[in-house]
């Protein structure tokens, strides 16, 4: 194992080559975007195995003081209560993995290396950052925004953790049938089918278009829009030109495969914009824009966000489309399914039972604020996938196990 600085001292095409099968948030450019703006201190764990670049694990340090100015802070980490669970108020946080983007895959390891050698690097991993969370000013080592199916992958390589999974977020998904718009339709419940089309014709009759772009030129406008609806939203304010940066970051990595839906007013001016990326057969789309003002017109954010991503995805063969956080009940009545997004902390034996209470009790806060977010249709839904399946259960044990 080595250790590195920063991405410069690492050749790009290795890189990119080591994390293709990996969240498109762990690709080079994405991380030096990272690198570059979030003023914590960066280092890369590599690992070689005959002369191949085999596993690397992205690692950020700063003091605790400041992770609210961070432009994608652990939500655990905004809780008072969890920030100084057995940790002094001025300690150091390790963020571990692709820790700013929408989805982490924690340690990179080959698709090509063996159990023998992927155990071998999880023991060093493990051995790594239980050395690291021991230093008495480390708060702890975070691996957020991970799924079911990467705190499973970590405990089949061997990483350990004392403490429960923490519950972040739920996300929506929705499995692409048919080859047309009416196909999709017809597998809807009947009773939900006329409120598409009428949203389909509101958009229609409002003079609306939507282009499709997958170069760089929108970006800027596209910028404007996100951070005006983040700041509605009541999100941490972040200028255009750090949106712009992300946008950017991914499309010099992708190209052709970011995807942008742009719609027009009959004026000729844009209104709304979702934007994303294309990877492994889905179309993930992660941020959109709508215009103070306009969100109510044509059946604008399902339109914008939903049914012409949609579109994209039949007329390209796609299989799924990755649809965010956002107004999860009526995405359930338009055919999605919902997973959750879990954080995992990695802490001292020492620290384990604070952090231990914390965490169960942040839990439960999330079940209600999930619940409540999902909205009266997919709280149901919410509350089964947030029941405790064992991913709480505690105890030094491999993570998820």
């Amino acid at each position: 194992m080595t250790q590195v600085r920063s991405l410069r001292d690492v050749p790009e095409d290795d890189w990119n080559k080591l994390t293709e099968s990996h969240s498109a948030f762990s690709c080079q450019s994405w991380l030096r975007f990272v690198e570059e703006r979030t003023g914590l201190r960066c280092s890369y764990l590599l690992w070689h195995h005959e002369g191949r670049l085999a596993a690397a694990l992205p690692l950020y340090r700063g003091p605790l003081r400041n992770a609210g100015q961070t432009f994608s802070l652990p939500a655990l980490l905004r809780e008072q209560e969890i920030t100084v669970a057995g940790s002094p108020a001025d300690g150091t946080v390790i963020l571990v993995g692709a820790a700013f983007g929408y989805h982490n895959d924690g340690p990179l390891l080959a698709s090509w290396l063996g159990p023998d050698e992927r155990a071998a690097v999880g023991a060093s991993l493990d051995g790594f950052l239980r050395e690291a969370v021991a230093a008495p000013d480390v708060v702890g080592a975070f691996l957020m925004n991970v799924d079911r199916g990467t705190i499973d992958a970590l405990a089949r390589d061997g990483l350990a953790a004392q403490v429960p999974a923490a519950i972040l977020n739920v996300t929506a998904r929705l499995n692409v049938v048919g080859d047309d718009f009416d196909s999709y339709v017809a597998h809807l419940p009947h009773k939900r089918r006329p409120d598409v089309r009428r949203e389909r014709k509101m958009f229609s009759e409002a003079g609306l278009t939507c282009t499709v772009s997958t170069g760089p030129e929108p970006l800027g406008d596209i910028a404007v829009l996100a951070e005006e609806t983040y700041r509605r939203h009541g999100y941490p304010p972040a200028p255009p030109e750090e949106f712009q940066g992300m946008l950017e970051a991914l499309q010099a990595r992708f190209g052709e495969r970011c995807v942008h839906f742009l719609v027009h007013d009959p004026n000729g001016a844009m209104i709304a914009a979702s934007t994303g990326f294309v990877q492994h057969d889905t179309l993930v789309l992660p941020w959109f824009g709508l215009r103070a003002g306009a969100v109510r017109v044509g059946g604008l954010y399902f339109n914008t966000c939903f049914y012409e991503p949609l579109r994209y995805a039949q007329e390209h063969g796609l299989t799924d489309v990755d649809l965010g956080i956002e107004a999860l009940s009526a995405k359930v009545l338009r055919g999605c399914s919902l997973s959750v997004k879990y954080g995992v902390v990695l802490t001292a034996a020492d620290r384990a039972a604070p952090w231990e209470q914390a965490i169960l009790d942040f839990n439960r806060r999330q079940r209600e604020l999930l619940g409540e977010r999902a909205g009266a249709v997919a709280r149901k839904v919410v509350a089964s996938l947030l029941a405790d399946d064992g991913i709480e259960s505690g105890g030094d044990r491999p993570v998820g196990a």
